[in-house]
């Protein structure tokens, strides 16, 4: 829809992802464990927001600014809490994301364009019936999807590439873009200054 120009030339990008991740295996779980996790909210959820602001801005960013915050006793050093950030791409299109492990159940991923919006509610949770909305001031649409394993079609998808040589889609790029992106939140964060991403 983005592509055949719907809601226009996109300008912005939001996505928020928080859950509370104490609730899903208490203390002890790898997600709030620094050396199994790597990081806290935004190595975990953060990277499906970085991963939509890259998709639907359709572009490299080119600076990133942001903050974390870390107050719960259950979490390791390091490990953040909840994390905050605003991209800037190469193309003009920003976006602004966060990631929770311990507000209530949130998912969504808003893209604003020049004629229009477009939100995908709930975004990243898996195995749930999603909805599609897209609004263009003098007339707005809900479109429901129905759930599908998502982890079955990345395996599928997966095998086929490898069965007949293709090439996956997305490709290992699209993950270290985003884990740059990630780090550069994280020196942000620590700096309090503008990152930016070569």
């Amino acid at each position: 829809m983005i592509r055949e120009g719907v809601i226009g030339e996109v300008t912005e990008v939001h996505a928020q992802f928080s859950f509370e991740v104490l609730e899903m295996g208490g203390p002890d779980q790898w997600r709030i464990d620094r050396e199994l996790a790597g990081g806290g909210s935004l190595m975990d959820a953060g990277v499906y927001t970085a991963t939509a602001a890259h998709f639907f801005a359709d572009s490299e960013a080119v600076s990133v600014q942001g903050e974390t915050v870390s107050e719960h006793e259950a979490f390791d050093e390091g490990v953040d809490e909840r994390g905050v950030y605003t991209v800037q791409f190469e193309n003009g299109v920003t976006a602004s994301c966060s990631a929770n492990f311990t507000g209530s159940y949130n998912d969504w991923v808003e893209v604003t364009g020049t004629e229009g919006t477009l939100r995908i509610e709930p975004a990243f949770w898996f195995n749930v019936d999603r909805e599609l909305t897209v609004d263009r001031g003098d007339w707005d649409v809900t479109i429901g999807a129905p759930s599908v394993d998502e982890v079955t079609e990345e395996f599928d998808h997966f095998g086929y590439s490898v069965l007949t040589g293709t090439d996956p889609e997305p490709d290992g790029d699209v993950g270290i873009a985003d884990i740059e992106l990630l780090e550069g939140v994280y020196e942000s964060a620590e700096t309090g200054e503008r990152v930016r991403l070569d």
